[in-house]
């Protein structure tokens, strides 16, 4: 609505107004947030104020107010009680009048938007050279880019295009088809670049597998030695128990008269 209140705002105040629900209300399982009659509401409010050149937001402020005080009112006098005198029949009515709405809102966008781009029998090449800028500038991947440079240089060479043009605009779209050669070449360059880098960054990554492995080797090669050092004390604390015994044997040999 003309930047006034989008879905950033929406969410916004929808994630306050049910934190304050849930901790004032004593009703923490109850969802409170946006939805398809409050969207009705509020494209109908701001048709309204756009009519009659009222400050949209200024006047959603005070509708916001007295529908506070009118909450405040049926609250104080349990007024809800009156919903009980409701029908199916009126529940149903509402659903339906929201399904019209959405509906015909739909069907004016569609009209909105072929009135604005029609089809025609024949399309001129001029208007997508003017949009092949932003075109590529928005496009996400070389691939597609070169993709749409392709489909604009092979559309060039059609013959119905050379009946409708005069020398100038031929040589004016031969100039056009020899940047959009390049740019093609360019791009094909910089595709060959990243590939390229890409072989080079799995080279790397090889490398540093082997790597990674040859310090595994390493790491079970000292392990192992770390195991005969251990064996190798060991070896040697049962050859100092062995001396032990026998320096103690020799002892008791010189003691017998």
């Amino acid at each position: 609505m003309n930047n006034l209140i989008g879905v950033g705002e929406t969410l916004l105040i929808s994630c306050v107004n049910g934190l304050l629900f849930a901790l004032f209300a004593c009703q923490l399982l109850l969802i409170v947030g946006a939805t398809g009659p409050l969207m009705i509401f509020h494209m109908s409010l701001y048709h309204f104020a756009k009519t009659y050149e009222l400050d949209f937001l200024s006047l959603r402020v005070w509708i916001g107010v007295w529908m506070t005080v009118f909450g405040l009112l049926v609250a104080a006098f349990e007024a809800v009680a009156i919903v009980k005198k409701f029908t199916r029949f009126t529940e149903e009515i509402f659903s339906t009048l929201v399904c019209l709405i959405f509906i015909y809102e739909s069907f004016v966008k569609l009209i909105a938007i072929f009135q604005t781009h029609p089809l025609i029998s024949e399309y001129v090449i001029m208007p997508v050279l003017a949009d092949i800028n932003t075109t590529t500038t928005n496009t996400t991947t070389m691939d597609t880019m070169e993709f749409m440079t392709t489909t604009i240089a092979n559309t060039m060479d059609m013959d119905t295009m050379d009946m409708n043009m005069n020398s100038t605009e031929k040589e004016t779209l031969g100039d056009q088809k020899e940047t959009l050669g390049d740019q093609k070449e360019t791009l094909g360059d910089q595709k060959e670049t990243l590939g390229d880098q890409k072989e080079t960054l799995g080279d790397q990554k090889e490398t540093l597998g082997d790597q990674k492995e040859t310090l595994g080797d390493q790491k079970e090669t000292l392990g192992d030695q770390k195991e005969t050092l251990g064996d190798q004390k060991e070896t040697l604390g049962d050859q100092k128990e062995t001396l032990g015994d026998q320096k103690e044997t020799l002892g008791d040999l010189n003691l017998i008269p």
